[in-house]
């Protein structure tokens, strides 16, 4: 039975979630996409008076702002390790105490999101009398680690009958779990990130004063994977072109970092290039709104496309490279927007040309714009949260059939 409340328009009321817990597989010494989905989910579920608390590995020397210290549960130490043209953390718990933390806690649901490298969320599981449910937020595209049939093998024997339901974030991320086996222990459904529209949006965004220059945005770390130097190819093909008018703000860090600058050196673009470091998250909104156009150039890697989203809700329009989950992102059929400005992977020449498209016609540019904040609205939290709330649900209802079923064939073994 579904009820209306004023928070969304309904939410689950045959299980009885009092109280969830939702484990991130990614520590908060550096905040990402899924410590994000992770804090907004948690206060989603608060406003509607669920109680919530976050499970993270590491210390507690970065804890985000708006928790109470006692909603987050840091467990275990975790440390970097290369993998995916990336990297991943690696986490692991030596103590027992947890495992009492755990169980006494006593969670209706315990939500994980990403499993990690290292043992961490197994010891979690094994001591979890919970409903456990997976979110997948990672692609393996480029990725070898599916290819591994011990890998399979682990997933298969020791994590997928913890659970009772997997969530995807994106068709790329269902593709990984496919790609690792797929999951036949309960129900599996796309259910994207979202978007706190209340910060990211036109209208909250400060207006600036008119500027000179047409302003171009990356925003990422500067790694292989974000395509960064085939973004700067393509800025000095424009800029080859005669657009003197240009200038690439790019946002923030990593070991590219000098690669970056010597492609700068060589082309001579020092002039047109504003390197503005990491830069706080309640600053961004201002940073998206200051851009004509945001330039998506990551190769591959990507299950999702947050920035993507969030620069659209506040009205800048999006040029980039369609791996498939930038692809999912700008999924529409509106004629030269959307998609359509999504260009092959690694291709600069063509990632310029549908940069000059935004920038010369403003039709097709005020098209996309308009497009962009149409499809953000689509992804507002509440509208996510009431989604994973009913994922829950239908997860409660598989795995009460489930062991309803193992209990009758136990009983005919019996009889017989």
């Amino acid at each position: 039975m579904l009820l209306k409340n004023h928070h969304s328009r309904y939410t689950i009321t045959v299980m009885s979630v009092q109280k969830i817990g939702l484990f991130s597989a990614h520590s908060f010494a550096k905040f990402g996409g899924v410590q994000n989905h992770v804090i907004a989910l948690y206060k989603e579920f608060s406003k509607r008076g669920i109680a919530a608390k976050i499970i993270v590995p590491g210390n507690a020397h970065a804890m985000p702002r708006g928790i109470p210290e006692e909603d987050i549960i840091t467990i275990g130490v975790s440390f970097y390790i290369p993998a995916n043209q990336s990297r991943a953390e690696f986490s692991v718990s030596v103590r027992r105490r947890f495992r009492e933390r755990i169980w006494r806690e006593n969670f209706d649901v315990l939500h994980f999101h990403n499993l990690g490298m290292g043992p961490l969320s197994y010891q979690i599981l094994r001591h979890a009398n919970s409903l456990n449910i997976l979110t997948v937020h990672f692609t393996s595209e480029g990725s070898k680690l599916s290819q591994i049939p011990i890998a399979k093998q682990l997933i298969k024997r020791f994590y997928e009958p913890k659970f009772y339901g997997v969530i995807a974030v994106s068709p790329a991320a269902l593709e990984a779990i496919a790609d690792f086996g797929g999951f036949k222990n309960g129900p599996v459904k796309i259910i994207p990130n979202g978007i706190d529209l209340s910060r990211f949006s036109y209208e909250s965004a400060t207006m600036t004063s008119p500027h000179p220059r047409q302003n171009l945005l990356f925003v990422g770390r500067f790694e292989k994977r974000k395509g960064l130097v085939h973004l700067l190819r393509a800025f000095s093909f424009l800029v080859e072109e005669g657009r003197k008018n240009l200038r690439l703000i790019i946002v923030g860090e990593g070991e590219q970092r000098q690669t970056a600058q010597d492609f700068i050196l060589k082309y001579n673009l020092s002039s047109y290039i504003n390197f503005s470091g990491k830069v706080n998250d309640s600053a961004m909104p201002n940073f998206y709104k200051k851009a004509d156009v945001f330039c998506a150039s990551a190769v591959a890697g990507e299950s999702f496309g947050m920035t993507l989203l969030e620069a659209m809700a506040c009205g800048t329009p999006i040029a980039g490279f369609a791996n498939s989950g930038y692809s999912y992102v700008m999924q529409g059929h509106e004629k030269a927007v959307g998609e359509n400005l999504l260009a092959k992977p690694g291709d600069s020449n063509a990632l310029a040309q549908k940069i000059a498209l935004l920038i010369d016609n403003k039709d097709i540019y005020e098209r996309a714009r308009q497009w962009g904040l149409k499809r953000a609205r689509k992804f507002a939290w509440p509208k996510i949260a009431d989604q994973v709330l009913n994922f829950y649900e239908e997860a409660h209802v598989w795995k009460k059939k489930a062991i309803d079923t193992r209990r009758m064939s136990i009983t005919r073994s019996l009889t017989n």
